[in-house]
């Protein structure tokens, strides 16, 4: 979806591998599933909101659980307003 210059995705994600190329200015928001500890410490859940090089950085250290649904925001390209928000 696109909204005031911003494209929207949900996606599912199994494998964390898919998460490491994730552009560092987009924004992650956590809707089901998790990075987690070893001790099993929520360490991102739902409802956090996070910029994908936090993300990066969070892999390097911790696990996803077997399933983790995110909604992306990054700007459209294309878009000549500021990126996000509403021009």
């Amino acid at each position: 979806y696109y909204f005031c210059g911003c494209q929207i995705i949900a996606e599912s994600i199994l494998d964390k591998s898919s998460l490491k190329n994730k552009p560092d200015d987009d924004l992650f928001i956590f809707l089901d599933g998790a990075i987690t500890s070893d001790n099993s410490d929520l360490i991102a859940q739902p409802g956090d909101v996070i910029s994908g090089s936090t993300l990066r950085r969070l892999l390097k250290s911790f696990e996803i659980t077997d399933e983790v649904i995110l909604l992306s925001i990054s700007p459209a390209e294309g878009f000549n307003g500021s990126g996000y928000g509403c021009p």
